[in-house]
């Protein structure tokens, strides 16, 4: 009984070891998280004439990839009175 006891008090210390230590390198990740979002954000600031506005900015987004249509789309897509596909792909440019 007494050996079980050790065994026992033994594992709840290894595992509220381990526990601690996740917490503490979780914690430790998230300040060099908010330190380099700080550093971002004054490097920003820095940069930022005052006839511009900081809290808005501009981005251009470029994608690849194939043009994927699935059979339920293009069904409801096709216009059987003219026998053409209604807008399908319309938006799509090379």
């Amino acid at each position: 009984m007494k050996k079980s006891i050790k065994t026992l008090i033994i594992i709840s210390i290894f595992i509220a070891t381990v526990i601690s230590t996740m917490i503490i390198n979780i914690q430790a990740d998230n300040n060099k998280v908010n330190k380099s979002k700080e550093a971002n954000n004054q490097e920003v600031k820095n940069n930022v004439t005052a006839s511009e506005n900081p809290e808005y900015s501009e981005a251009s987004i470029i994608a690849v990839g194939d043009i994927l249509i699935h059979e339920d789309q293009l069904k409801a897509q096709f216009n059987e009175g003219t026998g053409e596909y209604n807008s399908c792909g319309g938006y799509i440019n090379p």
